[in-house]
């Protein structure tokens, strides 16, 4: 314990390693915070500084911190007061955090604002049990979803701290926002019943994009399903897929037109997989196509990856 506090609030070198162009054109870095079991890295911002998690230890639950993937280098960012458990998962370009904390029962989560001073915001969304914040655009909207006590029900939102004000979006079994961007757009995913996304469509996951004006274009890459978790400002999105061979391989793609469904094609060489050869969670994505997330080797070891378009 002594030693994973020394560290708190230092910046330092992540153990890091590059392999060349993979899948679709992208350099891989894969990086593990030092001395924990299992690394995850979700959401990134335009200046390359991405958040994540180191977990698995048997005398903390996590420690969150921030990577900046030009200078290789990793900052643990101090764990909110009062919680068992604090996780990052979204950033914006201005430095402000978003993500998760647990209170000290484990029983709820709660979602929170992190501002540049270190001072957190945490909240709620009215009328459910648990929320998780995974989101931030640069006006400070705030997406990410809430589920009841027993998780059989979730709702994505959007909060806008200014007015204290929830937009819920779709309603379902399990419905995930994860990423907005600076036009208002969010990105998720949703379970839905057979016939609900087109006549004759099957029932389970679909991605989706919500514009600002609330219309709802919902797609899947190949027939399969598909969860949407990253969205850049012009609309080029990411997230992940179900693949045969390794459970999950990440996707980056753009919608056409303004149908309310639409059946993406992506060819499997151009689809995302990480060099370690396991499943590949992509979580954000940046102006500059670079994509953040989390890399699940053959030995089910978890790993933080930035893959840049080559």
């Amino acid at each position: 314990m002594k030693k994973l506090l020394a560290v708190i609030g230092a910046a330092f070198a992540a153990i890091t390693g590059t392999w060349p162009a993979h899948a679709g054109g992208y350099q891989y870095q894969i990086i593990d915070y030092p001395g924990a079991p299992q690394t995850e890295i979700f959401g990134i911002n335009n200046k390359g500084v991405a958040v994540g998690n180191g977990f698995g230890f048997t005398n903390v639950t996590s420690i969150p911190f921030q990577y900046d993937y030009r200078m290789r280098q990793l900052t643990v960012v101090p764990a909110a007061s009062g919680y068992s458990e604090t996780d990052l998962l979204g950033i914006n370009n201005l430095g402000v955090i978003v993500g998760s904390v647990a209170s000290l029962d484990g029983t709820t989560t709660s979602a929170f604002i992190r501002r540049t001073d270190g001072t957190f915001t945490v909240f709620r969304q009215p009328g459910w049990d648990n929320s998780q914040a995974r989101g931030i655009n640069d006006a400070g909207l705030v997406c990410g979803f809430s589920a009841s006590a027993d998780s059989s029900s979730l709702v994505g939102f959007i909060f806008d701290p200014r007015n204290n004000a929830f937009t819920s979006v779709l309603p379902s079994p399990l419905t995930i926002v994860s990423g907005i961007n600076n036009r208002g757009q969010i990105a998720g995913s949703v379970y839905l019943l057979g016939d609900v996304a087109y006549p004759g469509s099957p029932q389970g996951l679909y991605a989706f994009v919500r514009n600002a004006d609330g219309r709802v274009t919902l797609f899947r890459v190949n027939g399969v399903p598909t969860r949407a978790r990253g969205i850049s400002d012009s609309g080029v999105i990411t997230g992940f897929l179900n693949d045969p061979t390794t459970t999950y391989k990440g996707f980056v793609t753009t919608l056409q037109g303004s149908s309310t469904y639409q059946a993406v094609s992506i060819p499997d060489a151009s689809l995302l997989a990480n060099p370690l050869g396991g499943i590949t969670y992509a979580q954000g994505i940046v102006n500059n196509g670079v994509v953040s997330g989390t890399a699940v080797d053959t030995a089910g070891i978890w790993h933080g990856f930035i893959a840049t378009p080559k």
